[in-house]
């Protein structure tokens, strides 16, 4: 959990209590050279200095110079939830109101950023309130505009939608890629590193799951890849409200954040309590994997049997497709053979393999696409048509060689619980996962999403007064208003955080007398720790 002033703890649950918001808009993206980190015994407290933390971590949204538009922030609505059932990446939304009687976000209006009213631009905001003189705020996002900022023009608002990198690198499209013995974090890194984020913008555990060959086609987006590392060893993959990339392995979410709850809601705090209606039950679980493995020692992975002509000094474009045995199931191919003469090709004037042997005319260039290869023939005889005729009688013109990847066992773990089956009836929920490697770890995962969903009476939705610093996994305990309410007592996992902020008034970023207590209300979904605690 992000450390908190002690001021601000104190005002967290006090009869009145005074909303801050801080809003800060890269809208120029100019870097600001300017920045300094807060050094102790110089720095002043809540100065303009960057707390940087423990770690040297720094983001590169920190080194862009940012304008302050906290005065005209009118609504601040987050919403910061782990995809579930499976889990595997957390993401964060963010809505902010903008007070637009000026017109200073009205484009081509204001002087200095009327051109520059655009999406991906880099925003960061803080909540929190005003305790001793002072606002006491904590940094809840760090993110870009996903689109052009919306006018309202009647009520002279602009809307800022702002979503996490998260949101971008689940969306983003990248290469075809194959790893060969590699763990999931060095995978994601490669990832991370394809779509441009430096080191500095990421801090990944080492993965517990070595992966002997893992492969991606041109489909699977950047977010989907990193999804499945996570999956199959019940990692995590988040940005922290900072701006930080993180990978947690299974450990470290197992142990994350502390065996004891982080903080008691109180059956007073408890503004509304009601079931989580969209919860889904799984009460059995089906977890199925296919790992393969790279073939140890090369092999003929492919053959054409029609006999192709090529022309003289010119070219054929062939494509191979690569399947396994059954001829239905695609075969990816880590590694080809530069094809051999006389091995792999031959060619002869005559398309039976008769008449002169013009093998030496041909050259055959392949590119690998892992579950197709694109061979290139081409003739520099000035005269004679060549015939693809490596062995005719077999009917086989030209074939590759090469390293497969195969399957080296099927893997399927089922768990279901009889109770909840007699209960709501069978619920069923498939995960096929190919980078799961071991019968134990389908199992496990198998059991765990059983153990989490089997019933929804372990899960809840309450309405409390805002804490901005709770953070998702948080541990709470929570004491129910009602004494003989049918879930008991005791802690919850948080896995969906979703705060609102309105500042009342005539003036942006004022409170009006008759909001001596504002609208300030934060909203959480928590779930039972079955497999934590």
């Amino acid at each position: 959990m992000q450390s908190i002033v002690t001021p601000l703890e104190a005002v967290l649950t006090a009869d009145h209590r005074r909303p801050a918001i801080r809003v800060r808009a890269s809208w120029l993206k100019f870097a600001d050279e300017g920045i300094a980190y807060a050094i102790v015994g110089s720095s002043l407290v809540n100065g303009t200095d960057l707390v940087q933390g423990q770690s040297v971590i720094i983001t590169n949204a920190d080194f862009f110079d940012y304008m302050d538009e906290s005065e005209y922030a009118m609504r601040l609505d987050y919403d910061r939830r782990i995809d579930e059932p499976r889990g595997g990446i957390s993401y964060a939304i963010a809505n902010i109101l903008l007070d637009n009687i000026t017109k200073r976000f009205t484009p081509e209006h204001n002087a200095t950023i009327g051109t520059a009213i655009e999406a991906r631009r880099p925003f960061k905001m803080s909540v929190g309130f005003e305790a001793g003189g002072q606002d006491r705020m904590v940094q809840v996002l760090v993110g870009l505009t996903a689109n052009r900022p919306k006018q309202g023009r009647t009520a002279r608002t602009v809307t800022v939608d702002i979503y996490d990198y998260i949101t971008f690198i689940n969306n983003a499209t990248i290469a075809a890629a194959v790893y060969e013995d590699q763990r999931g974090d060095e995978i994601i890194e490669d990832i991370l590193v394809t779509l441009g984020f430096g080191s500095v913008q990421y801090s990944l555990d080492q993965s517990l799951n070595t992966i002997p060959f893992a492969w991606f086609d041109k489909n699977k987006s950047a977010g989907q890849r990193i999804r499945e590392i996570c999956e199959a060893e019940e990692a995590t993959f988040y940005q922290d409200e900072n701006g930080v990339l993180r990978f947690e392995n299974r450990n470290h979410v197992a142990n994350y954040p502390h065996q004891t709850p982080v903080r008691t809601i109180d059956a007073e705090d408890i503004i509304t309590d009601e079931d989580d209606d969209s919860t889904k039950i799984i009460n059995r679980a089906i977890v199925t994997a296919k790992p393969r493995k790279v073939d140890a020692s090369t092999s003929e992975i492919w053959s054409h049997g029609t006999v192709e002509a090529v022309p003289p000094l010119g070219s054929i474009t062939i494509w191979a497709a690569f399947y396994d045995e059954t001829g239905s199931n695609v075969l990816p191919v880590k590694e080809i053979t530069t094809p051999a003469s006389g091995t792999d090709y031959a060619g002869n004037t005559q398309p039976d393999g008769s008449g002169a042997d013009r093998t030496a005319n041909l050259t055959v260039d392949v590119t690998n696409f892992v579950e197709t290869a694109k061979i290139v023939i081409s003739n520099n005889h000035a005269t004679d048509t060549v015939y693809l005729t490596l062995d005719v009688a077999n009917n086989k013109a030209i074939a590759l060689r090469g390293k497969a990847a195969r399957v080296i066992q099927a893997i399927q773990a089922v768990e279901e619980d009889t109770d909840s089956i007699n209960k709501f009836e069978a619920q069923e929920h498939t995960v096929a996962n190919n980078l799961i490697q071991t019968p134990e770890m389908a199992q496990t995962m198998a059991e765990n999403l059983v153990a989490r969903y089997k019933d929804p009476m372990r899960r809840r939705k309450i309405r409390i007064p805002g804490i901005p610093h709770l953070q998702l996994k948080d541990l709470v305990n929570v004491v129910n208003p009602e004494a003989e309410d049918l879930i008991p007592n005791g802690g919850f996992e948080i896995n969906t955080d979703n705060w609102q902020l309105v500042l009342g008034g005539t003036a942006a970023g004022t409170l009006s007398k008759t909001r001596e207590v504002p609208i300030v209300q934060g909203f959480f979904c928590g779930k039972v720790d079955i497999t934590n605690n």
